[in-house]
């Protein structure tokens, strides 16, 4: 902030997306013999990774392991032609559309596992994996902007 807008250090307080939360959730539903549940939740578009998230659930797939994927978010128009072909020719991986609120909660509490593979450029400090971590779930992403900071301790992994 200083070299782009010629702020004064003493001036600026870094406050982290996490202080936007509110108390953890200790209602984390795990429904025994389901298999993995995967999930993402976002922007889908090209940056933010949901294709690497197709491919991940397909992996899992191809070398036996039950997995449920579950994708939430609001597509962004040029992800649409892409994101149509994948989850037409992808029957394991459920698209919820945009969730907001208690919907959104559910969904977080649904997973083992929320996946952010994000290539987004500008990536700072994906509130997304505050909130997943919040209701209890393991998240893995990749290492991008504060990303490393968020998981670092021990809640997740980054890829």
């Amino acid at each position: 902030m200083r070299r782009s807008y010629g702020v004064d250090p003493r001036n600026v307080h870094v406050v982290s997306n996490a202080a936007f939360l509110g108390s953890p959730s200790a209602d984390h539903s795990d429904p025994v013999g389901t298999g993995i549940r995967i999930g993402f939740l976002s922007n889908i578009s090209v940056e933010k990774g949901f294709m690497e998230f197709f491919d991940i659930a397909s992996r899992l797939r191809e070398r036996g392991v039950a997995v449920e994927a579950r994708i939430a978010g609001p597509v962004v128009p040029e992800a649409r032609p892409i994101f149509d072909e994948l989850i037409g020719s992808s029957p394991h991986v459920q698209y919820l559309g945009p969730l907001y609120g208690d919907s959104k909660q559910a969904f977080y509490r649904s997973l083992d596992i929320f996946v952010f593979p994000t290539r987004y450029p500008n990536e700072a400090e994906p509130l997304v994996l505050h909130e997943a971590m919040q209701s209890g779930v393991h998240s893995i992403a990749t290492s991008r902007g504060a990303i490393v900071e968020i998981l670092g301790g021990g809640y997740g992994s980054r890829i």
